[in-house]
């Protein structure tokens, strides 16, 4: 037998689960009388139907019922992501203490003995339905502080992505024309880390961060000659380092900031070399930033298609391509890094070549 109320919404309902009349009514007066609303079911069978129509906040569940005991339905329950977090308490008389350990096992989280005491049922019930209504409220407090901190964090993401888009433009009002060839580098440079992402070598230091970054990231190389008064005598004032520190200025926006962060790498290092014969501190090998690495190859693809572009205005992509391609491995393991440079000669027909 299945008693519901359809007119029950916010209150705090209880679902009475017992093979026995009179417990049943029992339980249910002593309920209403503590301002609860009883729900009651006199099988576990019903009991199941129950909860689908309507999810109760405590359960108080008879352990031997016929066809199927207490201690089955708890376990249908628990296992039930819906259901999993409503409190149950067994009721039953003379548990043995085998039993108890079962029943908290399986997920109870209190017994009361028969013949029911009213005093102490109001206390048990009230006790675990408070302690379920501050966990499904911290849960929604937790739900809503995550919400707020994620949106905060796209929020503070745009602001920072806007700050270096603004700074591009400030650059190619400077240079423009440079912003031409610098996007189509930035658009190979994006290209070729996701070539790079397959490879076994590489796998483990570039992600989809890394390939969303890059192309914003390197068209801030050359930053630093926005400054006009540099020395390229003084190397602690050439463009390199001018420039990352003045993005370094910038990291007030976020000490995370990924894309600033590689904008800062790439600035400071995108003319040191493979063999160590670059500037402007010679870093040599690996020990040179991935992104600069990344950034030497499909820069030397982009400048040996200009050069080439300047004394053969009428060859077409293809043979320009193929042409660039040829200065790159040339420079393959002096200025260039091999393993990037073989990586490239697989797929350089499909980079960007300006018409």
């Amino acid at each position: 037998m299945i008693t519901v109320d359809n007119n029950i919404t916010n209150e705090k309902v209880v679902l009475v689960v017992d093979d026995i009349f009179e417990n049943l009514l029992i339980l249910k007066r002593m309920l209403e009388k503590e301002g609860y609303k009883p729900l009651t079911a006199s099988s576990a069978k019903d009991a199941l139907e129950m909860v689908r129509v309507k999810e109760p906040q405590l359960i108080l569940l008879d352990v031997y019922m016929p066809e199927m005991d207490g201690f089955e339905l708890c376990e249908i329950l628990k296992n039930d992501v819906k259901t999993k977090d409503i409190p149950i308490i067994f009721i039953s008389g003379g548990m043995s203490k085998e039993d108890k350990i079962k029943g908290f096992k399986l997920g109870a989280v209190d017994f009361i003995n028969k013949p029911f005491e009213a005093e102490e049922v109001s206390l048990r019930v009230n006790n675990h339905l408070q302690v379920y209504e501050m966990k499904i409220n911290m849960e929604a407090y937790n739900k809503r502080l995550n919400k707020m901190v994620k949106d905060h964090a796209i929020k503070i993401k745009e602001e920072q992505r806007n700050t270096i888009v603004a700074l591009k433009k400030m650059f190619f009002l400077h240079f423009p024309e440079l912003e031409v060839a610098f996007k189509n580098v930035a658009y190979n440079c994006r290209f070729l880390a996701q070539a790079l992402e397959f490879s076994d070598k590489y796998v483990k230091q570039i992600n989809q961060n890394f390939i969303a970054n890059i192309e914003e990231a390197v068209l801030l190389h050359d930053v630093g000659r926005v400054d006009k008064i540099l020395s390229y005598e003084d190397k602690e004032n050439c463009h390199e380092l001018v420039g990352a520190r003045f993005l370094e200025q910038l990291s007030f926006l976020s000490e995370h900031n990924e894309l600033l962060s590689m904008s800062i790498l790439v600035a400071r290092t995108h003319n040191e070399k493979w063999d160590g014969s670059g500037l402007p501190h010679g870093i040599v090998g690996e020990d040179i930033p991935l992104v600069s690495r990344v950034f030497a190859v499909c820069n030397e693809f982009e400048n040996a298609c200009s050069k080439f572009r300047i004394s053969n205005p009428n060859a077409d992509e293809s043979t320009i391509r193929d042409y660039a391609a040829e200065q790159v491995v040339a420079n393959s393991g002096t200025t260039l890094e091999p393993g990037i440079v073989n990586i490239f000669t697989q797929v350089y027909r499909q980079f960007s070549v300006i018409k």
